[in-house]
């Protein structure tokens, strides 16, 4: 998830949805031929570390390729004032998750749940106070939930408290 920032996400859903099944496996070819070399340097001396930072590496070509091409064919751009919202949103929110799991030294699984139980709330607060979500986008998601049955219910709570940020903002 770190090239969300960039638009991989959304450039490989707008790719698939658009039928671009030839660009889409060109870019993975371009991924498989930068990774299968950095996989045969990498993996040998760093082991997992080795395979994380290859997938890491391997992906960038063809989603810069992806980019391109979405931007020359469909008049699409990466929205890098959002997605530094989104990003400083998530550092507000990770900050204090890490802390708790710097100085509490707990079972993993207690770590994972607390770290939801602070990043969670933290983030639905602290997205809408810095403006990396609008009513326009809680609107969306409201009408999007909407037709969930009892879980659309459930996802109202964090689209109240968000709402309810907003209005500090």
């Amino acid at each position: 998830n770190l090239f969300a920032f960039f638009g991989q996400l959304s450039v490989s859903g707008l790719l698939h949805a658009t039928g671009d099944s030839k660009l889409i496996m060109n870019m993975n070819l371009i991924t498989l031929a930068v990774g299968f070399p950095i996989a045969f340097v990498l993996i040998p001396p760093l082991g997992i570390t080795g395979m994380i930072i290859g997938l890491l590496v391997a992906t960038v070509p063809g989603m810069f390729v992806g980019l391109y091409f979405a931007g020359k064919r469909y008049g699409t751009r990466i929205d890098l004032k959002s997605s530094s919202l989104i990003l400083l949103a998530s550092i507000v929110a990770a900050a204090p998750v890490y802390l708790f799991i710097s100085f509490f030294n707990t079972a993993y699984w207690f770590r994972l749940v607390a770290g939801l139980v602070i990043f969670l709330p933290v983030y639905l607060i602290s997205a809408p106070i810095l403006g990396a979500v609008n009513q326009t986008d809680l609107d969306n998601l409201r009408t999007m939930f909407s037709n969930l049955g009892p879980l659309s219910g459930v996802l109202r709570i964090p689209l109240s408290v968000m709402e309810a940020s907003l209005k500090i903002r």
